[in-house]
């Protein structure tokens, strides 16, 4: 009776680990679209921020360019690099540059599709019903402390490439990342993820390291 009872209990866990597999290696095929050894990858996206009452709260249309472990971030007014767990950001607007150590939670609200490089450790990983043109993955935080419920990516059946990126905060506020149009491109220097203080010269500098 024991073995039959051990049986039974090993068919019914495996479905769920053979799902578990699965949800892991769609995120890597979505992983490896988006970020390529020989090639760093542009990104035009939009994006809109709505209260927990469905209102629009703010939009703004931008790029990534994406490389590796780095990233630079454009929007009027700003301009962000992160290499080397090193944000540095100016706005033009206010004349600030501000150098900072992002936590993980930061940089996913920063910028989500490098969470999709990262992916921030113990984050449990589910495939929901897909929609009309997308699969789904829903990304859980291991713990409450948190300010965030889920992120939500949206991506094609045929390329795996990422349309779409939603992010629920705990407040109800949900940030809505849409990719307008992705491409490679040649890879970048190193400089090009870099913002010098000297290059800025009437702002003023925040450090927050």
């Amino acid at each position: 009776m024991r073995h039959i009872l051990f049986s039974l209990l090993l068919m019914m866990a495996l479905p769920f680990a053979m799902q578990g597999q699965n949800n892991d290696q769609l995120f890597k095929e979505v992983q490896e679209q988006l970020y390529l050894k020989d090639k760093a990858t542009k990104v035009a996206f939009t994006s809109t921020v709505y209260d927990p009452d469905g209102e629009v709260l703010g939009s703004t249309t931008g790029t990534f360019i994406l490389q590796g472990e780095s990233f630079r971030l454009e929007y009027a007014p700003i301009v962000a690099v992160y290499q080397n767990a090193l944000l540095a950001y100016h706005d033009s607007e206010n004349q600030t540059l501000t150098f900072s150590h992002p936590s993980e939670e930061e940089l996913l609200q920063i910028n989500p599709l490098y969470f999709l490089k990262s992916k921030a450790k113990g984050f449990k990983t589910e495939s929901l019903p897909e929609s009309k043109t997308m699969q789904l993955l829903r990304f859980t935080p291991p713990n409450e402390d948190m300010n965030i419920r889920n992120l939500v990516v949206g991506f094609e059946r045929s390329d795996k490439s990422v349309r779409e990126v939603k992010i629920l905060a705990t407040d109800g506020t949900i940030f809505l990342l849409k990719v307008n149009a992705q491409q490679y491109i040649p890879l970048k220097e190193k400089s090009f993820f870099v913002l010098k203080q000297s290059a800025y010269p009437k702002s003023e500098f925040v450090d927050l390291r």
